[in-house]
């Protein structure tokens, strides 16, 4: 439920109001100058700091979809699910996240930061970057899920928030099975890119989530 509520208020974001900026301008700033720009027009605030990562996210997604039009089908076919997949998975992540903590505000730029991640990593794929990416196998994301499952078990949860980490952990665990078996098919490097952004992922809700 919390997965789907931080994806409706990505959706919902307004995604227009670029302060006369095109989507080549935004991605030619870089990720912080866009930022800086942005809440610098629209305030420092949660809404500014989330809208600012969506508006970044997309004009990576424009750029994204415009690169894979030039792939074959069954490429183009396979980064269409990866990145359903993936952005399911760091929406369920932050499920998690988010019953660690018994919710916060906080969660939506780190969403929205995320849906970044999600485009990025895309695009060192497409786009061949992947030679310097360490190396990365699934245990490398299943050992921190299992901390996570640990941080759940210990955390005496009350209210809803049991059902939500319940829901959330399967979730997350059910989009990482739908990334792997995409990842199968592809290069070795471009395959430890998706899984390094799996580990990134959720190390970062983690580590948001562990008391101070």
């Amino acid at each position: 439920m919390v997965a789907m509520l931080l994806a409706l208020a990505l959706g919902a974001q307004n995604t227009q109001d670029t302060y006369g900026k095109t989507n080549e301008q935004i991605l030619a700033m870089g990720y912080d100058a866009w930022s800086d720009f942005y809440t610098a027009k629209a305030g420092v605030s949660t809404a500014g700091m989330s809208n600012s990562a969506g508006l970044y996210a997309d004009a990576l997604m424009a750029r994204n979809d415009r690169l894979m039009k030039r792939l074959k089908t069954a490429e183009r076919t396979r980064l269409v699910r990866l990145r359903a997949a993936m952005l399911d998975f760091k929406n369920e992540a932050t499920g998690i996240g988010t019953s660690l903590t018994g919710g916060g505000t906080m969660w939506g730029p780190i969403a929205a930061g995320m849906q970044v991640d999600t485009e990025t990593a895309l695009y060192r794929v497409i786009a061949g970057l992947t030679s310097k990416t360490p190396s990365r196998v699934v245990s490398d994301v299943t050992k921190i899920l299992a901390q996570l499952k640990g941080d759940v078990a210990k955390a005496g949860l009350t209210d809803h928030w049991p059902k939500v980490a319940k829901d959330s952990l399967a979730g997350t665990e059910k989009a990482f099975g739908r990334i792997v078996v995409q990842a199968k098919g592809m290069p070795r490097r471009d395959s430890d890119t998706i899984l390094e952004f799996c580990r990134k992922i959720l190390t970062d809700v983690r580590g948001t989530s562990q008391p101070n």
